[in-house]
């Protein structure tokens, strides 16, 4: 079978191991994060692949596995953690039960939670504006609308 187109691009990537910050680093459910523009990392299954600079994923608690775009570029992985926790939909798994990890609980589900009010607001406004030019271009014509 050939690999789909996903594969493909995540198998061009440079990857490299990494230290992972503050002391260890979450899994979160998602397992891996992408940075495919300049919104920070999200959730790899939300990230445009072909858009993709840079892919995270823990292998341990002190270790993440980074694939780049190019072999020489440089992520700063100091919020790794809260990007994770924000990208996890129900849970993450850490290595202790420090109140750092413990803070980081109330950030679970906030990225997922921005993605569904930007996706519902964008499909509302497209609805909107195509409400309107109907509307215009019915009043354009003299035609009589129907309204619900």
């Amino acid at each position: 079978m050939a690999p789909d187109k996903r594969v493909e691009l995540l198998a061009g990537l440079h990857w490299r191991m990494a230290a992972s910050p503050d002391g260890g680093c979450v899994l979160p459910d998602c397992i891996a994060l992408a940075e495919d523009d300049d919104q920070g990392l999200k959730p790899l299954i939300f990230a445009d692949v072909a858009k993709l600079q840079t892919v995270c994923m823990p292998v341990s608690p002190d270790r993440l596995l980074v694939g780049f775009r190019t072999p020489v570029t440089r992520i700063n992985l100091s919020d790794f953690n809260t990007a994770a926790a924000a990208a996890s939909q129900s849970f993450f798994i850490a290595n202790s039960r420090t109140d750092h990890f413990a803070r980081l609980s109330g950030q679970i589900g906030s990225y997922v939670g921005r993605f569904v009010d930007w996706t519902i607001r964008q499909a509302f406004d497209g609805f909107v504006a195509d409400r309107r030019a109907t509307i215009s271009s019915a009043a354009d014509t003299h035609e009589p609308t129907v309204t619900s």
